[in-house]
């Protein structure tokens, strides 16, 4: 799979940031993070690496807005693409309604840009169920024309069955395809997206960015 995978995004991933430019692969480059500080021994984080040889530029418009467990976030602009990849993390205990005013004011810094949005994420609220904050969130992406493409559950036990992973682009963005795999190291399923991107060199070429899930559990 790794070899047409060209973003991968991670979260909860447990590994401390002074060992995240430790991590090395042939392939990759860590382009963005998000690691706690002040829950150490709680760490919930986010980071996104792409394929050496894929042009990024760092977004400062971002910077200051991720908040440990309620909104941590790595983003990534692909500019031979013309794609904003935004990885988010919600911790379950967290406040919900800080959660929900900083994703609408990601929202709105990534819409003043006018580049195609993709967000992506494990944001521990079950698109399954039909609740008040299931319907705020749905409401708030309807407002700016945008939808979660994930249909299925993401995280399946023997016991019950969530989709709280999510892929999130605009409602009429057909260049997407999202399909599940289970890589066999976490307890929820890797969301694994195509995206059809004209590149203007005269022909049209696969991207799969692939986020998963990881947790201390299951390193």
């Amino acid at each position: 799979m790794l070899k047409n995978t060209e973003v991968l995004c991670f979260t909860e991933h447990w590994v401390k940031e002074d060992y995240l430019n430790l991590i090395q692969t042939d392939q990759y480059k860590l382009i963005s993070h998000f690691s706690r500080k002040m829950y150490d021994h709680d760490r919930s984080c986010t980071y996104s690496y792409v394929k050496k040889g894929i042009s990024t530029k760092e977004l400062n418009c971002f910077k200051g807005i991720s908040g440990e467990k309620e909104f941590e976030m790595s983003v990534i602009e692909l500019v031979d693409y013309e794609y904003i990849t935004v990885c988010i993390y919600r911790s379950p205990d967290s406040k919900f309604w800080t959660f929900f005013n900083t994703l609408e004011l990601t929202i709105q810094i990534e819409q003043a840009k006018e580049i195609k949005l993709l967000m992506c994420g494990d944001w521990n609220i079950n698109f399954m169920l039909d609740n008040i904050r299931i319907q705020e969130i749905k409401n708030l992406l309807q407002h700016y024309s945008l939808i979660n493409i994930v249909r299925s559950p993401t995280r399946i036990t023997p016991r019950s069955e969530s989709l709280i992973d999510v892929i999130v682009t605009k409602k009429d963005n057909s260049e997407l395809q999202v399909s599940a795999a289970d890589l066999g190291f976490s307890d929820h399923l890797a969301q694994v997206v195509k995206i059809y991107v004209y590149t203007g060199k005269g022909n049209r070429r696969d991207k799969i960015v692939l986020r998963r899930q990881l947790t201390n559990i299951n390193i």
